[in-house]
């Protein structure tokens, strides 16, 4: 639908490289971490959704650039971090990849 077309161009629109550059480095560094796991949040929820889709592969996708942004941004033991890697690891299960 429509939010979903939404969501997605708005990470298209952003650049996770640079968020994970900007959030180890310099002036604005927490700012741009919190924006970072923003856009994490966003991108794990763009992957439930397409797991619910049965988009098995765009989701895997989604949750991947969402977990490296969670370990950039957070850190890999954040509780957002540890979902999104057990959103992934469920979407495998899903998919038959054991």
């Amino acid at each position: 639908g429509a939010a979903s077309d939404l969501l997605e161009w708005a990470t298209e629109q952003l650049d996770a490289s640079r968020f994970a550059a900007e959030a180890q480095a310099g002036e604005g560094a927490k700012v741009t971490a919190r924006l970072g796991a923003l856009l994490a949040g966003a991108l794990n929820s763009l992957g439930l959704l397409r797991k619910q889709q049965g988009r098995f592969a765009e989701a895997q996708s989604l949750y991947t650039r969402a977990s490296s942004l969670y370990d950039t941004c957070t850190s890999t033991s954040s509780p957002d971090a540890v979902v999104c890697r057990h959103n992934l690891a469920e979407l495998a299960l899903a998919a038959g990849d054991e």
